[in-house]
């Protein structure tokens, strides 16, 4: 179930999101009073305040109600792990992204690393054959995921062979700019039908050129639709990413190896 449809059955996400008895519009204001205290609890009083006070107890409690398995114990114990991140260079730019167990920095490491092998300014942006490339190189860099990535305290995950130039270099050798090559012949599974609009990104550029890149998200849309308390904040679904038994598709179609 996404959160969209959970939202009209859930008073806390409804007194935010709909007006007048229907969703809130196209053109519509959307105030969001509880959340912007919530965050200025956050900015003045640190991590505790999500972790350890109102608004973790407030999460506590929407867990409960919900059948959800979140103590406010476990926010209080919470850890954020500090990992080396994965590195890498395209065309002599330095990249620095998310370790294991997220997927995403290997997976951009590698589709830049077969991007490298082509042309992509004679392309030029948007153009048919660079999105053919790029088309391709994320459907192999996909098959990879599906196969080879996971958390590394229960796997091994061959994050050097799987950002190496050469290899791809040896991928990129496979594609073929004027024929797309059919998906099912490249991974298992089916991707997503559709490009999902549930995830926040933003971009920073400094005068240096130095770059960041940040995504956050909920997951699917509005998230489980449930807002923890008078708290403004969003409970998310993440765990629909992951799959319930080896074999078995995630809420994307996505299987793991």
């Amino acid at each position: 179930t996404y959160g969209s449809e959970v939202i009209p059955n859930h008073e806390n996400s409804k007194a935010i999101f709909w007006k007048d008895g229907e969703p809130l519009k196209k053109g519509d204001k959307l105030v969001q009073k509880n959340l912007a205290k919530s965050l200025e609890l956050i900015a003045e009083n640190g991590p505790d305040a999500f972790y350890k006070g109102p608004i973790a107890d407030q999460i506590a409690d929407e867990m409960q109600k919900n059948g959800g398995l979140i103590t406010k114990a476990d926010l209080a114990e919470y850890k954020a792990v500090e990992r080396e991140p994965i590195s890498g260079t395209y065309r002599g730019y330095e990249v620095f992204s998310m370790p294991p167990p997220s997927s995403g920095g290997i997976h951009i490491v590698q589709i830049l690393n077969i991007l490298e092998n082509f042309d992509m300014h004679k392309f030029g942006f948007g153009s048919a054959d660079a999105m053919q490339v790029m088309a391709e190189a994320e459907k192999r860099a996909y098959a990879d995921r599906s196969e080879y990535l996971g958390d590394p305290d229960f796997v091994k995950v061959p994050w050097q062979a799987l950002t190496n130039k050469a290899y791809a270099k040896s991928i990129a050798n496979e594609i073929d700019i004027n024929k797309a090559k059919p998906s099912s012949e490249i991974r298992p599974g089916k991707l997503a039908p559709y490009e999902s609009n549930q995830t926040t990104h933003f971009s920073v550029v400094e005068k240096d050129g130095n770059a960041v890149a940040v995504t956050y998200t909920l997951n699917t849309t509005f998230g489980t639709g449930i807002v923890a308390g008078n708290s403004g904040i969003l409970l998310n679904n993440e765990m629909d990413d992951f799959s319930a038994k080896p074999g078995a598709p995630n809420v994307y179609g996505l299987v793991g190896g």
